[in-house]
């Protein structure tokens, strides 16, 4: 399981767009075979930065939808030819890739651009963005339930062993 940068680093490609210019790498693992461009959404950067860009809303393959926690995540853009992933997420703004799933030699591997992980962030992460903790978290937490059947699923592709998914979602929620 490879999120937010991981998923950068386990494509064959990856892009990310400053204002400075473009970041561009052809890398080593290409777990995935296509690209990540990012950051789907721009992180705020300075106080009071538009706070909305701190969360988004995805669909899962069921058709289910909730918030989720982004911070320079990317979006898979496969290649043509790709036949080695199953699409998991897309972004509810416009239906880009938001998690997937590949499979690699005998394994599997899930890269995901958002952070299904958090309930709320942690006081002082957020801090400088006024009021952001509390939009942030009131986000998160309306959608704890739809992110932890995300990641029950998750580990159970992965074929993570039962009794771990049951006491790390216990724990998680």
């Amino acid at each position: 399981l490879m999120v937010c940068a991981g998923a950068y680093f386990a494509a064959k490609r990856s892009l990310f767009h400053l204002s400075e210019g473009i970041i561009e790498k052809e890398r080593t693992l290409k777990f995935f075979a296509g690209t990540v461009e990012g950051p789907f959404l721009s992180p705020p950067t300075i106080p009071n930065g538009p706070v909305k860009n701190l969360i988004t809303k995805i669909r899962w393959q069921d058709g289910s939808e909730g918030s989720v926690y982004i911070y320079g995540g990317g979006h898979f853009h496969p290649e043509d030819d790709a036949t080695n992933y199953e699409v998991l997420a897309r972004y509810c703004s416009d239906e880009s890739i938001a998690i997937v799933k590949c499979n690699v030699d005998k394994g599997t591997v899930i890269l995901s651009s958002v952070h299904l992980e958090f309930d709320e962030i942690p006081e002082g992460v957020i801090s400088q963005f006024t009021d952001a903790n509390t939009e942030v978290n009131t986000a998160l937490r309306e959608s704890k339930g739809f992110r932890h059947e995300c990641l029950t699923q998750i580990f159970n592709k992965l074929k993570i062993n039962e009794k771990l998914i049951t006491s790390t979602v216990t724990d998680y929620a």
